[in-house]
């Protein structure tokens, strides 16, 4: 399907305070990547480990965010993110550990090699948080606002194929919706007990 480009100051103001967030996330990433090599005793920490991170860290925050920029982590609208928003959020993190692993190297600056593991896994993590932080938030909302009425219609829907998942995500996301589907029904057999 093809993207439709969307431009308006919301949307500016909204990928800059991503950028701003992502700027921090970045280095705290990186601190608790070493930090829990250590467990967390920053006392053991070799200082010649926390010197490397230091060294790199202009270099390593200007890749990641150019990645991030390439992996389109600043044009989706998260509100309707899906499987393919996070794919691009493993993408843009595994090519920025891989980066920094290699830059590293190629600079001789020390440090443990779990330390790319734990950062790879901070950073997926704190991005995931960021951008799917607004989509959790209005589906717990809607959730609250069907429990909070007095009688909810329950709804069955006849069909599982891709108008369903379109219908399912409009249910999910819409904030006028506040029906509660129970089920669905489809005749092919192999769909039977799956869900979606």
């Amino acid at each position: 399907m093809k993207k439709v480009q969307i431009f308006n100051n919301s949307n500016f103001f909204k990928s800059i305070v991503l950028l701003i967030a992502d700027v921090f996330l970045i280095q705290l990433a990186s601190l608790l990547s070493i930090a829990i090599r250590f467990d967390f005793h920053w006392i053991q920490i070799p200082e010649y480990f926390l010197d490397g991170i230091t060294a790199y860290a202009l270099i390593n925050t200007i890749c990641t965010i150019l990645l991030f920029w390439c992996f389109r982590l600043y044009h989706s609208v998260w509100h309707y993110a899906s499987s393919i928003e996070l794919m691009y959020i493993l993408g843009a993190a595994g090519f920025s550990a891989g980066i920094q692993a290699f830059g590293m190297f190629l600079l001789k600056l020390s440090i443990p090699r779990s330390y790319h593991i734990f950062y790879f896994a901070f950073l997926t993590f704190f991005v995931f948080c960021t951008r799917f932080f607004y989509r959790i938030q209005q589906v717990f909302l809607h959730q609250q606002k069907k429990l909070g009425r007095k009688s909810v219609e329950n709804v069955m829907i006849v069909g599982a194929g891709e108008a369903t998942d379109i219908l399912l995500r409009e249910f999910q996301n819409s904030r006028f919706l506040t029906q509660n589907i129970v089920c669905l029904v489809d005749d092919n057999p192999h769909k039977k007990g799956r869900s979606m």
